[in-house]
Order: C-alpha cells, then structure tokens, then sequence
C-alpha cells in the first residue's frame, strides 16, 4: 500500500504555542490540573493552557498561567482529565462523509417489502435505461424476505425493471443488483453474456465466492467486492469529483467531529490531485495521508495511447505471502510478460540469489523483486521463532492455498494443516473465513506463534538458511550475479 502525505497541509482552527512565555495580558478562559497533549515537536505533556477566543494563548504548569488570569477569565479545573489537540482517523473514505444528492437509505434496516416503496420515488428523473446507484444500503440488518419477494433481486426487480439498480452497501464491500443490471455483466473480452448460473460457472467462476446465488443456482441479486464491477456500473463508488467546494464540506465535517488528521484508506490518482490542489488553495484543513487505489482498468492501453505506468512486477506463484490463484511459474510467465509490453518487467517469485536474478533478466526481465530472504534478513521485524523457523524448512515446507478467500503461501504448522481439514470436510468459504479470522499472519511472523500463526514465506525457503543483514544480503546476489554471467561467457568459447 502506498502511503503519500499532501504536503504542508496542517491547518487547524485551534494552533498550539507549545510551552512558552505567555504574549498577551489576560485569557478567556485556562486550564488547570489537566493531563494536556500539546502534539508539539517534543511530544509534551503539560497540566495548563489559556485560551482566548480560537487561540491558545499558551501551555504549561498550572502556576504559569498565573499572570493569564484576570478579573473575567474563566477558570476550569480539569481534575486530571484529558485534553487533546483532535481525533486521528486510521481509516476512512473522505468523498463519502458528506451528503450526496443520490438515493440514500442511510444504513436503515428495511425488509425487502419495505425496500421496494422507499426506492420507487428514486426513480423520478431517470431516463429508462440509466442507472440508480443507492447509498448506505445496510446489508446486515433488514432484508427479510417475503413469499412474493424472496431475494434482494426480486425486490429490486419489484422497484423497477427498466432501469439497473445497484444497493451500495454501507461498508464498501457489498452490493445488490436486479436482473437488469445481472444482464449488463460482460466477459473478460469485453462480451455482454449476463449474470446466470450458466456464465457464473463458465466466464465468471472466479467470482463464484463472491456472487449470491439461489437454492437452484442463479444469482440472488448479491455482488460483493470486485463482483460488482461486472455490471459495468460507471460510478461503483458513487462518489463525486473532488474540487475545492467538496473539500471545503469535508473539513466542516471532520471539524465539527473533532477530527484533525485522517488516513484515506482508498484514493485514485484522480482524487489524490483534487486534494493536492485545494491543499494548494488552503482550502485542507486537516493532515492527510492517502492509501493508493490503483484500478487495473485505468492502466489498460487504449487505442493509440500509451501505457501510464513505468514499470510491471510479474510474479510467479512460487512467491510468498499473497499470491494469484493461477498457479504460473516465475519461468513461463516473465518470458510471456516480457513479449506483451514495452516498459520494464520486474520478475518475482522464486529469486533468492544471483543465479535466479541472472536466469530471470535471461527470460527478458530488466530487474528483480526479491521477497523472502529480506522477510529474515537481521533489520527484519519478524519475530525470531519465525526467523528460524524458515531456516529449518525443507523442500516442500510451503503451499500455495486459501484461494477461495486470497490465495496465500504458507509454511505449513499446525494452522496449515487445520487448513486441510477444513477442506477435506468441504467446508464452505464463509467457514473458511471464520477459520482464518484476523491478526493471522501478524500472531505467526511478527508474534512468534508458530503453532497457531500464518507463517507466509517463498518455496526458495528452503534455501534460506543463516542471519544475514540486507547489505550481506545484496552483496552476496551481486557477486554471485557477477560469478554466474562470467562462468557462462566461457561457455560460449
């Protein structure tokens, strides 16, 4: 994930003057007896602060406000409460904060009965044919079914049947649609073949997992995830373009919740050049940081357009950690790869010294990606039970499994094989996901819980087997990088 900060950003209503010698006579209202965060370079801790109108006047001991104290200042003893600067958002989607002129239903449970009226009136307005994007559809409460209307389909068919409706789900994940919009779904060659039970188990059966089906098979009207995209919907998000007005509506938002610094934890390119330039503008008023959202789509070639992108990583599924379902080795797919595009390929995937690095630039890679060793290299914030684990692996130690949720290359322990049991017991996706839960991979790699941790590493662990640091590391490849190509240009003599 890449993380960008949009420059100097940090505007906010309230600016603190860190601990110093106060600069006016007297304040409207201080402080005391507090635990203050003041977020200043030091990170201070004070017990006083004075403010007067939407200034701090200053911060410090409760004896140094002494002199900020007048006939009208309003003292407060805090009685060792908190205060602090603002609130920091770990993760949310700014353009979805404020209100939108679309449907909304507001995260309100509704049963499909009483999901058909509340959507009716939405249709006012559309041309037959365009689609009706509805936000905030609580997907985990309501939706009862009845006898006339048995599935989120059905009831959006009852809404309508010449227009596409899509329920945006409330957490950004899930979604509903009608045989309309089921109809709209296209292949990968861009083909319109429709949603069914026949296509679901031809064109899209990777999509099986995340597509609701019926007791007979066919498609409930549930898309989740990247399913949605099927339908060709041209605004998934439902969000509007960001410019300086949206801006502004967003930090009244965040400044009337407390919020002064936020992680927008999706965000295109697009996005990320509206909040630059309002930034610019000094219209931000909160620090920002931003988690790329690269749509694979918006890199395709056009016709007589080149390709936006500098570089391409392909990797094989001898990779550790998360990987594609496709089991495609390193071997055949760089030289693919290499034949298709112009710009630099980065092969990954089974390399973990110069003879692998030196055997992928021959199959047309420029440079190489190199995972695993560095995962256990010494400045590695792994955990040593994890650190020494890969040292002991074999041949074999690794497979490639949970492709039903996100394909992933595991050591296997004892949590890989209750993995296998769950499969041998044809266990469902869902009870997979429960299986899996969270935290995994953080209890195995960086908690050192080999028994009941996901321990993702490469098939080349089995060549890994000292602590090295990153600079013995790359030293090493280099020179046995350097060894191999001179070995072999004495076999051309």
């Amino acid at each position: 994930m890449l993380s960008r900060a949009l420059g100097p950003i940090l505007l906010v209503t309230i600016s603190l003057a860190g601990c110093q010698e106060p600069t006016v006579s007297m304040a409207e209202k201080v402080f005391t007896g507090g635990t203050i965060y003041t977020a200043d370079s030091s990170q201070s801790v004070v017990s006083a602060m004075a403010i007067s109108g939407d200034q701090i006047l200053a911060t410090g001991s409760d004896s140094s406000m002494a002199a900020l104290i007048g006939e009208h200042t309003q003292v407060i003893d805090l009685q060792g409460k908190m205060i602090i600067p603002g609130l920091h958002d770990v993760h949310i989607h700014l353009p979805g904060i404020v209100e939108s002129d679309s449907c909304d239903l507001a995260s309100t449970p509704y049963s499909l009965e009483d999901l058909v009226p509340r959507l009716k009136p939405c249709l006012q307005g559309l041309d037959a044919g365009e689609w009706l994007s509805v936000d905030q559809w609580s997907y985990t409460a309501g939706n009862e079914p009845s006898e006339r209307l048995p599935t989120v389909r059905a009831a959006l068919d009852a809404v309508s049947t010449e227009h596409p409706i899509m329920l945006l789900g409330n957490d950004g994940h899930h979604g509903a649609v009608n045989s309309y919009a089921l109809a709209l779904a296209t292949d990968k060659y861009g083909n319109q073949v429709g949603l069914s039970a026949e296509t679901l188990a031809a064109e899209f059966v990777d999509f099986i997992a995340t597509v609701g089906v019926d007791a007979s098979g066919e498609p409930n009207g549930a898309l989740n995830e990247d399913a949605r995209k099927l339908v060709n919907i041209p605004n998934l998000w439902g969000y509007p373009a960001v410019d300086n007005q949206l801006v502004s509506r967003i930090s009244d938002k965040l400044a009337a919740n407390g919020i002064t610094s936020v992680l927008d934890a999706a965000l295109t390119s697009k996005d990320i050049a509206g909040f630059a330039s309002a930034a610019k503008d000094s219209a931000l008023t909160y620090r920002m940081s931003v988690a790329f959202y690269a749509d694979f789509e918006d890199y395709r070639p056009q016709p007589d357009a080149a390709i936006d992108v500098d570089a391409v990583v392909a990797e094989g599924f001898e990779a550790g950690g998360h990987n594609g379902k496709d089991e495609i080795t390193t071997m055949c797919l760089i030289p693919k790869i290499a034949d298709e595009v112009n710009i630099p390929v980065i092969a990954a995937g089974g390399i973990a010294d110069g003879r692998a690095m030196l055997a992928a630039m021959c199959l047309g890679a420029d440079g190489v990606q190199i995972g695993s060793r560095f995962a256990v290299c010494k400045e590695s914030s792994a955990h040593e039970n994890f650190k020494n684990y890969v040292f002991d692996a074999k041949d074999g130690a690794t497979d490639l499994t949970l492709k039903e949720i996100t394909a992933v290359r595991l050591l296997k322990n004892d949590f890989y094989q209750k993995i296998q049991g769950a499969y041998l017991a044809k266990s469902t996706t869902k009870e997979l996901k429960e299986l899996l839960g969270r935290g995994r991979a953080k209890k195995g790699m960086f908690e050192g819980n080999l028994s009941e941790g996901e321990l993702e590493i490469g098939q080349v662990s089995s060549m890994i087997n000292k602590m090295q640091t990153s600079k013995e590391i790359i030293d090493e490849i280099i020179d046995d990088f350097n060894k191999v190509k001179s070995h072999l240009s004495t076999l051309n003599t």
